[in-house]
């Protein structure tokens, strides 16, 4: 979702379906950690090419589970939690987000075999494409006004449109055929990406995605809505659009400066910290200082709440900005049991404050306790990241 349309979409959709939107794209964003393995993160390993496309093909195979995995896993929700989905959308749900995990699967898989590739303009164009078709089709839906949530349709239709893109730029088949000989033997060296990188990363999304599924389930869609506009679009677009920019260049630079063991390692983790922190640094003191005012000018006055949620959140968010990219250290050093440690922390921390039944927080207090104790969480996670910048003796 492009930053510049907040606005528009702010006034041609109410509250509820905002809040809709957030618990589509809260399971979506769960679901896709295990869309294609954690594989996918490994292409940017090996040396070899033929090793790396033995990679792809595993990656593009786990992909294909993911679709019945999906729709077991949301029949279960639906079954357990049938608050959680509003009936009339539990058809769209079925349908859209295995779809869209799927989409999401593959998508990354080459996102990454083109960045091994240093392809940047071709990853660019690709998100560029769905970004375009996203904010073009939210908008004309929100005009012309469905019967179903344009904010999820647009979603999906724009999901598509960067995997056409990303397959045509890549060049790569939709199916990559290689001998199972192959495929067992490159799963054998790396399968650390799927029992631990996996977990750790299901854990890592699960606690950052699950207070939208608690939040609308305790306090109702509306505030839901509050609360996804200022978590999941509004502060999280700096994340989506520059850190996640930078991240894949530093993947590629970080993995060459570990591999050299020159000292190069310390240098380009430094500069980057320097730089992010330097990009962020006067966003985090603006909304905490004028959070409230600027949603009700920007967005309206119905928004201003998800203002004031702003203002408890931002560090927290900054803290994500600087530590997106450098959280690859952990997979170019193959730390991936601390990661999994410091998720399951994270996903404890948010399940103690977001079930009511156990703190029985307001909706505010909520939010406070998120982003202060979060916030510290992520702090320390960032030194640690900072300690992997040493060569290995």
């Amino acid at each position: 979702m492009s930053l510049g349309s907040i606005p528009i979409l702010s006034r041609l959709y109410d509250l509820d379906d905002f809040g809709i939107w957030a618990t589509f794209m809260a399971l979506m964003m769960i679901g896709k950690t295990i869309a294609s393995g954690g594989f996918h993160v490994s292409l940017m390993l090996p040396k070899d090419d033929d090793k790396a496309k033995d990679l792809l093909a595993l990656s593009y195979s786990f992909n294909w589970l993911t679709i019945f995995v999906t729709i077991a896993a949301l029949l279960g929700l639906i079954y357990l939690a049938p608050t959680i989905i509003p009936a009339f959308h539990v058809p769209l749900f079925l349908f859209s987000i295995p779809l869209s995990v799927f989409i999401e699967g593959k998508s990354q898989a080459i996102h990454n075999w083109l960045n091994r590739d240093m392809k940047y303009k071709e990853m660019s164009y690709s998100t560029i494409a769905q970004t375009t078709t996203t904010v073009v089709l939210q908008i004309l839906f929100g005009v012309i006004g469905t019967d179903l949530n344009g904010l999820i349709l647009g979603t999906l239709i724009g999901q598509v449109a960067m995997l056409l893109a990303l397959l045509y730029l890549s060049k790569l088949p939709f199916f990559l055929k290689v001998s199972m000989d192959r495929m067992r033997a490159v799963f054998k060296e790396y399968k650390s990406f799927l029992t631990l990188g996996v977990t750790g990363n299901l854990i890592n999304n699960s606690a950052s995605q699950l207070p939208f599924v608690f939040f609308g389930g305790n306090f109702g869609v509306d505030m839901n809505g509050q609360f996804s506009m200022v978590q999941q679009k509004i502060l999280a677009a700096p994340i989506n659009l520059i850190s996640a920019a930078v991240s894949p260049v530093f993947f590629k630079e970080a993995n060459k400066a570990h591999l050299a063991q020159d000292g190069s390692l310390k240098d380009l983790v430094n500069k980057v910290n320097l730089v992010m922190w330097s990009l962020i640094i006067i966003p985090i003191f603006v909304v905490i200082l004028w959070g409230p005012d600027i949603f009700s000018f920007v967005l309206g006055e119905k928004w201003r709440l998800a203002g004031e949620y702003a203002q408890w959140l931002a560090p927290l968010m900054g803290a994500r900005f600087v530590t997106h990219p450098l959280s690859y250290l952990i997979d170019v050093k193959q730390r991936l049991r601390a990661q999994l440690v410091f998720n399951s922390m994270l996903l404890t921390a948010t399940i103690v404050i977001f079930y009511e039944p156990i703190l029985h927080l307001t909706s505010f207090d909520t939010v406070k306790a998120y982003g202060v104790f979060v916030f510290i969480l992520q702090a320390f996670f960032l030194v640690y990241l900072s300690h992997l910048r040493k060569d290995e003796n």
